[in-house]
């Protein structure tokens, strides 16, 4: 695979993923493919294979699976991020630093590798402390991993920031208010779906934490309830722009246990200035939730049997 040029493995990635997903290969055969590309260096190779990794982890990994799901993805980015570390070098080029963003991110989102999301804590609250900012590439995923295991107090912190910053820096802002979505604990988790629907989120940055809450393997429950009690009074009368990004969250709710409920729902709420987001989200629902339960069939038994014999 390294004889090829950058742009023929992302176009072999591609391909691979897109024929999984859809069932016209199996997931071993993926995995397969990944292994041989151990060492990978290239920013959009990287990134389409991050891409796919994600949505395996969002969506077929169970709990039985759940800890060799993450070994997988440890065995595969640690190597690049042993490599690059946490901090741009001098010189060192905007691929590298987008590179370093979805190693990190990787590594502790999907691997919930101990090590990386400790020192992503340690170097936010050096950040929120004032005493080490953090480098502006890479900060906004620096600072979601934090959020991973942060508790009520973490959570506060995050809010004072993103509120402090409103006025002066809407990157900071920005930063702070989406790795809301990525606290992980489910009491902490609530408070994040009800800011959604309060004055602490402005309207226009709601669409933009509800989809990836409602993706988050940890974070869509709450957030779906969420979505349910607040529809009729903050959703429905909103406008059609907005409401159009709350039917697109619903439809990633891509797992056999929503799935029913989620299409009722839509269903249920339909109005003539969502008709076709509907359609398209109920259609969405249904073909995700089909490819996400073959493959976390197909998961458990490709992640037991070794690299070489997949």
């Amino acid at each position: 695979m390294k004889q090829l040029a950058p742009e023929e493995r992302l176009a072999l990635v591609d391909n691979a993923w897109a024929l999984t997903r859809t069932g016209r290969a199996s997931l071993a055969s993926f995995l397969r493919r990944l292994d041989s590309l151990a060492g990978e260096e290239d920013r959009t190779v990287i990134g389409a294979i991050s891409d796919s990794l994600a949505w395996l982890g969002s969506y077929a990994v169970r709990d039985r699976t759940e800890g060799p799901f993450a070994r997988f993805v440890e065995s595969f980015y640690r190597p690049i991020f042993e490599q690059i570390g946490w901090r741009p070098r001098d010189g060192e080029d905007s691929d590298t630093r987008e590179k370093r963003a979805r190693v990190i991110g990787m590594l502790g989102y999907h691997a919930a590798a101990e090590d990386i999301r400790r020192g992503a804590r340690d170097r936010v609250l050096r950040h929120l402390d004032g005493t080490e900012p953090l480098h502006p590439d890479g900060a906004g995923t620096i600072i979601g991993v934090a959020a991973t295991e942060g508790d009520d107090a973490v959570w506060d912190r995050y809010v004072r920031r993103m509120q402090a910053a409103q006025a002066t820096d809407a990157q900071e802002e920005a930063r702070f208010r989406q790795a809301l979505i990525s606290f992980e604990d489910p009491h902490v988790a609530r408070r994040t779906a009800d800011a959604i629907f309060s004055s602490t989120i402005r309207t226009q940055d709601r669409g933009l934490m509800i989809i990836p809450f409602l993706q988050g393997r940890r974070t869509r429950d709450v957030g779906w309830s969420a979505v349910r009690e607040h529809w009729d009074n903050d959703i429905a009368t909103a406008e059609p722009l907005l409401k159009q990004r709350f039917v697109q969250a619903v439809g990633q709710l891509a797992q056999q246990n929503y799935r029913d409920d989620a299409i009722a729902f839509l269903e249920a709420k339909r109005t003539p200035d969502i008709e076709e987001t509907v359609k398209q989200s109920v259609e969405r629902l249904r073909v995700n939730t089909a490819a996400a339960e073959r493959l976390a069939k197909e998961l458990e038994e490709s992640l037991a049997a070794p690299a070489g014999r997949r």
